[in-house]
């Protein structure tokens, strides 16, 4: 499965998702029914755990774990 570039996926901060691979910190996430590269921000997230969009940039999509 291809993933969508960051500057395509056009995510709202605040947008939710699963971890698709184990984030350390990269990986790959489902977020609105696409797979993305994302990088998370602060710590190591589990494939499997809610994320939430905390940044986005033309190159970067940066998560954290989600509550």
């Amino acid at each position: 499965i291809e993933a969508v570039a960051p500057a395509e996926a056009g995510l709202a901060v605040g947008a939710t998702g699963v971890a698709e691979t184990d984030l350390r910190p990269a990986g790959r996430a489902m977020i609105e029914g696409r797979i993305v590269d994302v990088q998370s921000v602060g710590r190591y997230i589990e494939r499997g755990n809610p994320i939430r969009v905390v940044s986005t940039d033309h190159y970067v999509i940066e998560v954290e774990e989600a509550d």
